[in-house]
């Protein structure tokens, strides 16, 4: 990096974001410029990362007295990751141990939820980080962004490794990365030929195509997995700017593309919907092909509009392992918007992403213990939905919905590595119908007065832990209720079932009888007490996506009530 490289960078922040940096705090004293643009250059970091508005990434900046080391935060609700930064404007330095100790400190005491002593740029974001600490599904991404081209000194690395392995717990939800000078200056001089896509030599096999006006407006056929995974390779998320959806990494959809792409790689094309691309031209490459079943296609302002999901897994297993995608074949279809009518853009997309959505556990339909289940239910005055689509006007304090009932059933067998797996991937239940978890939960010897009861307590439970998060006083124990809400209900109604035998045999509307909330609360102390034992400094959304960590967990707690009863 030269001097004029590191000038040009400072000169292009001054201009890109003039009046949109907050400065009332520094404005006047002696550093008031390097603050400035160390601000707009961890704003123009966000904007890099989280494709967000120019303005929009300015008002991400929380830099200033009690920050706490921690110059941005950047919610990502699309792909749900909370971005936290820390920057070093200087073009000769990394991070020094002793801001990277307060950024680190920082991050702490965000992921516990303690707010009092920052900012108020800080608090201003405090409702949205919130919402994503409780958020089962957010990831958490910690960014240094460096003025520099130097690495992280061999001390810092290990300070901020530490930290991650601590509160990761081996699960690896908080990731790390480094974005260096060259960085910034790279996407300061690519971004404008970013702006339109074009796609050289984009190849389909065994295609067909549709004329509009004596023009071809729309290819189809199949493609090669690799070569879409190079292209969102190539062009990062722009890929997907039209798209009304971008990846979301950990759903039970995306889990069940990439077990196919694992297992059955060669019958991927068979299995999934395949991806839709609109481009403002196409046209016939001018490399030429003699095998006449394969179109080589120019494309001019291409986008994905229809296949987020499909590309991102197909991505994820291509930055795994690109031989695995040597046999994968993809359905694409590719549309020209040339000879269209002004608007179709728009149109095309939303109705391409609007179709219902056919789910797992729509499949249940064709078990016969769900049907038995129902007509058990009706004969005893209560009604199961377990379809998608039924409907009934009758009292909701009679009716029970799959959904509420899985969990339900779930959370009351013994093994609490079934309420585990609930928590972390719920679809993954209805993964396969003849085989458990599903067939743990759903099987002739389940009781209508079991699923009801269960349900019942489920919903109680539901009230109580609202309440109780909303407590003030309960702020400590805040996140053990919302992250492991499930084992919470594993624990209460085992509990139940070990001391109510009638819970079994008899219908209770009302749940009164099986004192839930004294359940609740008598478990949430032992649980909460048992992880300060075995995890004191892990993340609790972590700890309970783990099944080694909850059956401890569990153990724990019995030893625990043994050592109660020994005393007494």
């Amino acid at each position: 990096m030269s001097v004029l490289d590191f000038k040009r960078i400072e000169n292009r922040l001054d201009s890109i974001f003039e009046n949109k940096i907050y400065e009332s705090d520094i404005i006047g004293k002696d550093n008031y410029k390097q603050t400035w643009r160390s601000r707009a250059y961890t704003a123009y970091a966000v904007h890099m990362l989280g494709k967000e508005t120019i303005e929009g990434a300015a008002n991400c900046i929380t830099d200033g007295f009690n920050d706490f080391g921690i110059d941005a935060v950047y919610n990502d609700t699309e792909n749900q990751k909370l971005f936290l930064f820390q920057t070093k404007f200087s073009e000769t330095k990394s991070i020094e141990l002793g801001d990277l100790h307060k950024f680190i400190d920082g991050v702490r005491r965000i992921l516990e939820l303690r707010f009092s002593d920052f900012n108020d740029r800080m608090l201003s974001h405090k409702q949205e980080i919130e919402k994503s600490l409780l958020n089962f599904d957010y990831t958490i991404e910690l960014v240094i962004v460096l003025g520099s081209n130097q690495p992280l000194s061999k001390e810092a690395n290990d300070v901020l490794e530490d930290f991650l392995f601590k509160v990761n717990d081996n699960a690896g939800i908080i990731s790390n990365r480094l974005i260096l000078f060259k960085d910034v200056y790279s996407h300061m001089g690519d971004s404008a030929s970013l702006d339109k896509i074009i796609i050289e030599n984009f190849y389909i096999q065994n295609y067909g195509s549709i004329k509009s006006e004596g023009d071809t407006s729309v290819y189809y056929g199949v493609t090669s997995a690799k070569q879409i995974a190079e292209l969102r390779e190539k062009f990062g998320i722009e890929l997907l700017q039209r798209n009304i959806r971008n990846f979301k990494k950990n759903t039970d959809v995306n889990n069940g593309i990439m077990k196919v792409l694992e297992d059955e790689p060669e019958n991927f094309y068979l299995f999934n919907n395949g991806i839709k691309i609109i481009a403002e031209k196409i046209k016939p490459a001018p490399i030429s092909c003699t095998d006449r079943s394969i179109a080589i296609l120019r494309l001019e302002d291409a986008s994905i509009i229809n296949g987020a999901q499909t590309t991102g897994c197909i991505y994820e297993m291509y930055k795994e392992s690109k031989e695995k995608l040597d046999d994968v074949k993809v359905q694409v279809q590719i549309i020209s918007l040339e000879k269209l009518d002004e608007g179709m853009s728009n149109k095309i997309t939303k109705l391409s992403n609007t179709q219902n959505k056919i789910e797992n556990k729509d499949f249940a339909v064709q078990d016969p213990v769900q049907d038995m289940l129902k007509k058990d239910l009706a004969i005893d005055g209560y009604t199961y939905i377990y379809k998608q689509g039924d409907t009934d006007n009758t009292n909701y304090e009679k009716i029970c919905y799959i959904d509420e009932v899985t969990v339900a059933l779930g959370c009351a067998l013994e093994d609490v590595n079934v309420s585990t797996i609930i928590k972390r991937a719920y679809g993954s239940i209805f993964d396969d119908l003849t085989k458990d978890p599903y067939k743990m939960i759903f099987n002739n010897g389940v009781s209508s007065c079991k699923l009801w009861n269960s349900v019942m307590v489920y919903r109680k439970l539901q009230e109580i832990e609202l309440n109780f998060q909303k407590n003030p006083d309960n702020f400590d124990k805040r996140l053990i209720s919302v992250h492991g809400n499930r084992m919470l209900l594993h624990l209460v109604l085992n509990t139940i079932i070990k001391e109510k035998p009638e819970f079994l045999t008899e219908y209770f509307d009302d749940v009164s009888v099986f004192k839930v909330s004294s359940r609740y609360i008598e478990m949430m102390d032992k649980l909460y007490q048992a992880k300060i034992e075995l995890y004191s400094d892990s993340y609790p959304a972590y700890i309970f996506k783990n099944q080694k960590k909850c059956k401890a967990l569990e153990q724990k707690i019995l030893e625990k009530q043994v050592e109660d009863t020994l005393i007494k």
